[in-house]
């Protein structure tokens, strides 16, 4: 179980940098996309904004409809000044778009925050800021713990995961603060 308060940890640095205008960039894998949709919704909310302002906009994990749900976070009237990309493919596409078709700077027109950090990302600028979460480890020490309840019978205790925040260079403050 990640720790809700820390799900919400990018949401809110983008707050505290004057961002009112969000968007989620999702859809690539809906079942991991539920946990931070709701951190989004939950810094938001804690803000004091609807979340319902919160606009999405949805890649169907296809190379055409990242390209083209890239298109339309940056075609949206008017065009957020934050989005979190819920994987880093996501963001890369983005970030693509914005300094190469749209002609703008990251972070100064548009901050731009991920999940994931994918070991080619190390490779990519501007570096993302970006989550990340190692499944593998999470996943060992479930089944290290499944399997020492099995074998003790003692019952099991809540396991936390923490993700790891990467710092880089696609988040700055509002263009409009």
């Amino acid at each position: 179980m990640v720790n809700r308060k820390r799900r919400a940890k990018r949401t809110e640095e983008l707050l505290r940098l004057g961002h009112r205008s969000l968007a989620i960039f999702a859809g690539l894998n809906p079942g991991l996309d539920v946990s931070k949709r709701r951190g989004v919704h939950d810094a938001v909310k804690a803000a004091g904004l609807d979340p319902a302002s919160v606009r999405e906009f949805a890649a169907g994990g296809q190379d055409g409809t990242i390209f083209s749900g890239a298109q339309a976070v940056l075609d949206a009237e008017p065009r957020p000044t934050a989005v979190l990309a819920f994987d880093d493919s996501l963001a890369c596409m983005l970030s693509f778009k914005v300094r190469r078709h749209a002609g703008l700077r990251i972070p100064g027109d548009l901050s731009i925050v991920s999940f994931h950090d994918w070991p080619w990302m190390a490779q990519i600028e501007p570096a993302l800021n970006t989550v990340h979460f190692d499944f593998f480890a999470a996943g060992r020490q479930a089944a290290e713990a499944l399997n020492h309840a099995a074998l003790t019978g003692e019952p099991m205790t809540d396991l936390r995961f923490e993700p790891t925040y990467i710092q880089g260079a696609t988040v700055g403050p509002s263009p409009t603060s």
